[in-house]
């Protein structure tokens, strides 16, 4: 596509001709800031071949990061165009949207901050921003939480991650969909998780993931989110293009030496079970998450993909022989996580004066647990249920016309 426009356009109208009477949802690009950073800027994905003045200069106004991403625009806005009209013809009602990741980026230190701010200022609004005229619905790639530490990412000790190196974080799918909402909101888009899963190969951290995930979903819309899709990632183990066959994402296990043979892990059953009753419970939600603290309380270990230099940053490529992790003892659920203060020195240090009790009263730290937020919107009833009107069209295939369709 950015090399041959022609040759790209005359497989993309052959592709809605072929196709058009089976779509409904139409994703022209997943993750295109990911693609054009990996590829194009790192050269980490097979295409890119950046030289150092190239990769120094990605993120300029000029740069080859910019001018990517404004290339995958405009062929986004002509192919909305071309599968709607291609669409017409058939008695489909298609959706053209865009699988857009986004995780919830925090700081490690004070010094970081800027980073984030940057960070977030090329990767999460700009690609929605300059497409969002040709777009029936924005879907939302969420895995977790990301900390910046200047020049890569945390593996913060005590916070949960997935095999992959994403931190666990519930919280943070909420505060996203709320950041879009209120930006987009004026242009009336639905929303659609289209992709939202861990790494786990134990199954343990995977299905309290999953419940509280829902959570945190529902929360949003009761703010007033129209979120019309759920779909979790993955069905069966697959592969990773920088870890291969290493991070498990699979509700369902694949033995790959064993002629590919499929075991649903217990994750698969309790999936099957919310998509059926259109119904989380406080009984699944404690069950979950008893299992997972018991394995924590043991030491048990699990495996973990990424590797980690002297300093604590996760580096990009994925590990051939896997690390063993332990679980992290900590609540991550869904209202329940608290993060850390920032954790550089001069941080730790202010805190530190701050908890002296002649500089902080007993009054200021009423004061502070007065205006702490907090999460009221937790979608239990009195019984601890999810309603079932919230997902009562839930569904376990992913991205069809009855797929993961909230209420």
């Amino acid at each position: 596509m950015l090399s041959n426009g022609s040759v790209a356009s005359k497989k993309k109208r052959l592709s809605v001709e072929k196709f058009a009477d089976l779509v409904d949802f139409w994703i022209i690009f997943n993750e295109p800031h990911v693609f054009a950073m990996l590829t194009y800027c790192a050269g980490a994905w097979p295409g890119g071949h950046p030289d150092l003045l190239e990769t120094a200069t990605a993120a300029l106004p000029r740069g080859v990061f910019k001018l990517v991403m404004h290339t995958m625009a405009v062929a986004h806005l002509k192919a909305y165009d071309l599968i709607h009209d291609i669409s017409k013809r058939t008695t489909k009602k298609t959706r053209v949207g865009v699988s857009h990741h986004v995780s919830f980026m925090r700081p490690y230190g004070l010094f970081d901050a800027l980073a984030v701010v940057l960070s977030d200022s090329i990767t999460r609004f700009d690609y929605i921003d300059e497409i969002c005229d040709k777009l029936d619905f924005i879907g939302i790639n969420y895995y977790g939480q990301e900390v910046v530490s200047v020049p890569g990412l945390k593996l913060v000790s005590n916070d949960e991650y997935s095999e992959s190196g994403r931190g666990v974080s519930p919280d943070g799918l909420y505060r996203v969909l709320l950041d879009f909402h209120n930006r987009y909101k004026k242009f009336r888009l639905p929303y659609i998780i289209t992709e939202n899963g861990v790494s786990d190969a134990t199954d343990y951290i995977r299905r309290p993931y999953l419940l509280e995930h829902l959570l945190a979903v529902k929360a949003a819309m009761k703010k007033g989110v129209s979120i019309q899709g759920y779909c979790f990632w993955t069905t069966c183990d697959n592969w990773e293009w920088a870890d291969g066959y290493g991070p498990k994402f699979g509700l369902v296990a694949v033995n790959r030496e064993n002629n590919l043979a499929r075991i649903p892990r217990p994750s698969y059953y309790l999936y099957a079970e919310i998509a059926k009753t259109g119904t989380v419970t406080k009984k699944q939600r404690e069950k979950a998450w008893n299992e997972l603290q018991t394995a924590a309380d043991q030491g048990r270990k699990r495996p973990f993909c990424r590797a980690v230099n002297s300093h604590g940053l996760m580096l990009a490529g994925g590990l051939d022989v896997q690390v063993e992790r332990c679980f992290v003892q900590r609540d991550w659920r869904f209202g329940h996580y608290k993060p850390d203060g920032l954790q550089d020195p001069l941080s730790q240090l202010l805190r530190s004066i701050w908890s002296i009790p002649l500089v902080r009263s007993k009054n200021d730290a009423r004061n502070l647990i007065k205006s702490r937020p907090k999460y009221t919107d937790v979608p239990v009833s009195s019984s601890g249920d999810l309603k079932n009107e919230t997902f009562d069209k839930l569904k376990a295939h992913q991205m069809r016309e009855n797929v993961a369709v909230t209420g």
